[in-house]
């Protein structure tokens, strides 16, 4: 519920032009208690086009917040907040990029990294994502 709530706020505020100071820092609070991958798939819906200052606010409480955590940095940021992945970016720019998968597969070997493939489908063809690590290795689309 709490989320919901949030993402409430955040979309009346988007329709604001300002972000005030309180509505700010209640939104850091609120951030700080979400899950990494919560904050970066919220993401995912919020970038690809030019925002209106609030919502730029907004978008760069989460991106510090996340950045706080090690789950991204501003580069990785740029580009995946463009759709785009690269090689060796976090799983956090995966989901801003793409979204949320269909599913992730998992592969633990002893003594081995975690690897995962994230599976996202389309009408006619899908892109497999493939992490060792928690860092993109390989892609297939």
């Amino acid at each position: 519920m709490k989320w919901t709530v949030l993402i409430a706020a955040l979309a009346l505020t988007g329709c604001a032009t300002t972000l005030s100071t309180e509505k700010a820092a209640s939104l850091r609070t609120e951030v700080s208690q979400m899950g990494t991958s919560d904050i970066c798939v919220m993401l995912h819906g919020r970038t690809g086009h030019t925002p209106s200052e609030a919502t730029a606010n907004i978008n760069q409480i989460m991106v510090d917040e996340l950045v706080s955590r090690d789950a991204i940095t501003a580069d990785e940021y740029a580009t995946a907040s463009q759709h785009k992945i690269q090689m060796g970016m976090g799983e956090c720019g995966l989901l801003i990029a793409f979204g949320r998968p269909d599913d992730i597969n998992r592969t633990v070997i002893q003594g081995a990294p975690i690897s995962k493939q994230y599976v996202y489908r389309a009408i006619y063809s899908a892109t497999y994502v493939y992490t060792e690590g928690g860092k993109i290795t390989a892609w297939q689309d």
